[in-house]
């Protein structure tokens, strides 16, 4: 395959000798790839400050046809997003959304649509000063671009729109008081939550910092789509006890 040139988000990094990095990045066109930065952990690298997680860059690398490991040879910073290294409850809500995206990621598959996404979440977080109901509405759009997008128009046992009182994991979606039953797969959801789901759902990403949350409302959401996220992930998000750690300082 020889060298390529490839634009890329940072989703993380870790020591893999004296002098180097093992990085996972985010191509557009080629999915999660990991990539080995020699020399990276030198004092003076060239390449060593834009290997930090969420940096936007431009990467050069080096690939052959069947490696799973590719080796960079040059990148470029587009954007650092510094600022969230200087507020840690915006840090651990960027941290859930990467990692999110790093588990689901396939090597070598493409997705135009999910880069562009958190490209203009990691953008708009920077802004934003509810920082909380912004990754709400974020995570949502990216739930629909994994292919789990929440059933919201009513009821998915009986189609009932009216008395939604929670969200059930397993079928993807809300019920009914009537078709609730007991099972511990529901998560009590209000009507104004639930008022705010079908809004951010059917909002273009370009508009969603119109919606205003209130803190409540942020906090039980972010819950809930952390849930969501968890069961369709099979997984327990590292990144959500630094997280909870994080709101416990939030009124």
């Amino acid at each position: 395959m020889g060298i390529v040139k490839t634009e890329a988000i940072i989703l993380d990094s870790a020591e893999y000798s004296e002098t180097s990095k093992l990085v996972r990045v985010f191509s557009p066109a080629r999915g999660k790839l990991s990539v080995l930065a020699k020399g990276a952990r030198r004092k003076g690298s060239r390449v060593g400050a834009g290997l930090e997680p969420f940096t936007h860059v431009n990467l050069t690398l080096y690939l052959k046809e069947a490696a799973d490991l590719g080796t960079l040879k040059e990148c470029e910073v587009i954007e650092s997003f510094a600022y969230l290294r200087e507020d840690l409850i915006k840090l651990a809500l960027a941290s859930l959304y990467i990692e999110a995206i790093r588990i689901t990621l396939a090597p070598g598959a493409r997705n135009y649509s999910l880069f562009k996404l958190t490209l203009a979440y990691l953008h708009a977080l920077r802004k934003c000063r509810d920082s909380t109901g912004m990754t709400v509405h974020f995570l949502l759009k990216l739930l629909k671009d994994l292919g789990f997008q929440p059933a919201l128009k009513g009821c998915v046992r009986c189609g009932a729109t009216e008395r939604i009182r929670y969200f059930h994991l397993r079928r993807g979606g809300v019920v009914c008081a009537a078709c609730a039953g007991e099972t511990a797969e529901l998560v009590a959801l209000n009507p104004g939550e639930y008022r705010v789901l079908k809004k951010s759902v059917e909002t273009p990403v370009k508009s969603v910092v119109r919606i205003r949350l209130s803190r409540k409302q942020s906090k039980a959401l972010l819950e809930l789509l952390i849930r969501m996220l968890e069961y369709h992930l099979e997984t327990r998000l590292r990144s959500v006890r630094f997280l909870d750690q994080m709101m416990l300082e939030i009124p």
